[in-house]
């Protein structure tokens, strides 16, 4: 593996870790009162984005890209359903 590859698997390993923690919490106390309306539209609009670097890395075949974005595509989707749904687990 190049440099390049493994810088990608350790920022794909930061950011997976920067934000599993909040997505515990959210599972276990199912409270979607912390999320604003404003945070969730800029999640809508960030699973969007994930979705268009997922197809990127598709096209470069870039596996840390690809599943990065696979688990923030995920995650997203799951904040999402758990705000629509006022806390009850999808």
């Amino acid at each position: 593996m190049t440099l390049e590859t493994w810088v990608g698997i350790v920022c794909t390993l930061m950011a997976i870790i920067s934000c599993i923690f909040q997505g515990v919490k959210l599972w276990l106390n199912r409270k979607t009162s912390d999320f604003s309306d404003l945070s969730y539209w800029a999640y809508g609009i960030g699973l969007i984005e994930v979705l268009i670097w997922m197809w990127y890395g598709v096209l470069k075949d870039d596996w840390p890209l690809i599943l990065s974005n696979l688990f923030f595509t995920v995650y997203l989707s799951f904040v999402l359903l758990m705000k629509q749904q006022g806390g009850r687990r999808p």
